[in-house]
């Protein structure tokens, strides 16, 4: 139950929560992510559905979150004392967070592997001449042109001028005069298998990437120190929790946008960036007529905003009480989304200047994920002018953009286990910190090995986002039907008051947690499981993979059933009883301060609902209305 024993922190400033929610929603996924999606789907014409969904399902689950975690100051897990049937919620967002984060802090690791790779004078993925380069490196053929040779079958640049006239028929080339020759018919014997230097310098030099799964090889000692680097960082602007990281994201939430800004001031000066720009944003309008467009649409605004993963309710969590949520939940969505689009003309206008230089199409340098951040950015920064300074600057945005989503994650899952028992754990709450990120260093290491690639690429794409997207569902129908929108409504309303509530635009979202947003959430799930297919990475992985795969699925939702299992197992009274008791709220549920209490108390009971919770003893009410109420739908 509610205590003012227990004085849980709260942000100094409005500004700190803003940017840390910022630093939450707007992360690696906006700046690769959410560009090569909007090509894919439609370019300019993608918007269309992507705006809807942020309004129909991303804002109202953004707001509901917001709502619980703020009027209970509560964690993933204790928030659900609001509704006790569907607290295995917040134990599977700890478990997927916690396996993500495999995979998600490595990115961070290889971010800062780059940066500092980039403090030299040339940038080592330039040229095709280092230890790590192989015959298949794409600059060698035009080099050997260069020089008036041809590349030979076994790689390597042979001078035309000592060929017999038979290798040179071989290879269609016919000689006119003593140094002149025809190579018009010429073929490089690895065309089609050429790769570029920065693709060779990412899968051989950085991740040194086995040939399978099965070689596991040893561990990548570089990438392992930057792993290490990552969570010792994470470690030290989470210490106090948000009084550093509140600090901190003025920093890390602020300067993305710098380099942003600055990046694309850059890119709007280079060759090409009219034809990166308008690949990116011309609309194909006839791709809207599919289900693909629609459901790409709905996964990009749940992977950026980021609900059901924990973050919104933490951060919210920490708020003042009376903070305006209704506000905040909308212009934090509307800047997230604007951000991505943002990022996309980032991008582009660098793309289209690497094709104007390599002579390609738009299209053949467009990549999406690791291959992105990479391989073609560090490409196309080796072709700028000082291109050591804008490759720091480009991999100082990534850490800061990585770094902000670890913040909101790892808080979350510290924050939910603290909450458990508040008084008692507070006090080691950093031992709770350190403990996971020893953990979490510790198993992360299996990525880096040489085999790591594939164990990375595995938990990506196994059931993590499907979780999500489950875990949102029943979010949103447990709270709208079970505990009440009624009920949520004048949670909000006790928190921003009558002229928020009563106003005729908030009509709009009870509908939308009751009826739109589940039937969104409810067909994209119906999507991925009947379109799911097994995992792959450089053809299919072994049948043990597989089952790892599976049981990372079955991780991620078996607290869910469990918990129900064991909350009527334990509990005494009737079936009906325990039954009744899981979807009632518990005498703890509501604000969690006093004055705060007394006050949601009367809200609830002056427009005709119960606050679910008690009153806390000796607040001068009837302890026998009180029950009453308390009993009311």
């Amino acid at each position: 139950m509610g205590s003012d024993s227990y004085q849980r922190a709260t942000w100094n400033r409005k500004t700190e929560f803003i940017l840390s929610m910022l630093g939450y929603c707007v992360g690696l996924g906006n700046v690769w992510r959410f560009p090569f999606l909007a090509y894919e789907t439609g370019g300019g014409a993608f918007l269309v559905p992507y705006l809807i969904m942020l309004v129909f399902a991303g804002i109202p689950m953004m707001l509901l979150e917001m709502a619980l975690g703020q009027y209970s100051s509560q964690g993933i897990i204790t928030v659900w004392n609001s509704l006790p049937l569907l607290r295995g919620i917040g134990f599977g967002i700890i478990i997927a967070l916690s396996l993500s984060k495999m995979s998600s802090t490595l990115v961070t690791a290889y971010s800062f592997y780059y940066l500092f790779a980039s403090f030299q004078k040339t940038l080592p993925w330039v040229g095709c001449h280092q230890d790590w380069n192989t015959v298949y490196c794409s600059e060698l053929f035009e080099e050997c042109l260069g020089s008036a040779g041809i590349i030979v079958n076994n790689g390597s640049c042979v001078p035309l001028d000592i060929l017999t006239e038979s290798q040179l028929e071989e290879y269609n080339v016919k000689r006119i005069s003593t140094n002149n020759f025809d190579l018009a018919n010429y073929t490089d014997p690895y065309y089609g298998q050429r790769v570029r230097p920065s693709e060779e310098y990412w899968s051989i030099r950085v991740r040194k990437e086995s040939s399978s799964m099965q070689e596991t090889g040893g561990i990548v000692w570089e990438v392992a120190l930057c792993l290490l680097l990552s969570w010792f960082t994470i470690f030290c602007c989470l210490v106090k929790g948000i009084k550093t990281s509140g600090k901190v994201v003025y920093i890390t939430a602020t300067l993305p946008y710098i380099f942003l800004t600055i990046l694309l001031v850059l890119g709007l000066t280079l060759d090409g960036h009219g034809d990166g720009i308008y690949f990116f944003i011309y609309p194909r309008w006839e791709i809207l007529k599919t289900p693909r467009a629609w459901l790409n649409g709905a996964v990009q605004i749940f992977f950026s905003l980021g609900p059901a993963w924990g973050g919104i309710i933490t951060l919210s969590s920490y708020n003042k009480f009376r903070n305006n949520l209704y506000i905040d939940s909308i212009c934090i969505s509307i800047a997230n989304s604007a951000t991505s689009i943002f990022a996309g003309f980032v991008i582009f206008s660098f793309l289209g200047y690497l094709a104007h230089e390599l002579g390609r199409d738009v299209s053949t340098v467009v990549s999406q994920g690791y291959g992105l951040a990479f391989i073609v950015y560090p490409e196309a920064v080796a072709l700028l002018p000082v291109s050591p300074l804008w490759s720091i600057l480009f991999f100082l945005m990534l850490i800061m953009l990585a770094l902000d989503s670890h913040f909101a994650s790892i808080e979350s899952n510290v924050t939910a286990v603290v909450d458990l028992l508040p008084v008692r754990w507070k006090k080691y709450k950093i031992h709770i910190l350190l403990g996971y990120c020893i953990v979490s260093f510790l198993v992360g290491l299996i990525c880096t090995t040489r085999a790591g690639p594939y164990w990375a690429n595995l938990i990506d794409q196994t059931a993590i986002g499907i979780a999500s997207l489950l875990f949102a569902l029943l979010e949103a129908l447990g709270i709208s039907w079970i505990y009440g929108f009624k009920r949520l409504k004048n949670d909000i309303r006790s928190m921003i008051g009558d002229k928020w509530v009563d106003h005729w635009t908030f009509v709009i979202w009870p509908f939308m947690w009751c009826f739109v947003t589940p039937a969104i959430l409810l067909t994209v799930l119906i999507f991925n499981f009947t379109s799911w297919t097994y995992p792959t990475y450089n053809g299919p992985y072994p049948s043990w993979a597989l089952m790892i795969s599976w049981f990372i699925n079955f991780a991620c939702f078996i607290s869910i059933p469990l918990v129900i299992i064991y909350n009527i197992t334990a509990a005494s009274g009737s079936i009906m009883q325990r039954l009744r008791a899981m979807i009632s709220p518990q005498d703890s549920w509501g604000p969690l301060l006093q004055d705060n209490r007394e006050h949601a108390w009367r809200c609830h009971e002056n427009h005709g609902t119960s606050m679910g919770g008690k009153l806390l003893p000796g607040s001068g009410s009837d302890t026998n209305e009180m029950s009453e109420i308390s009993t009311k739908a």
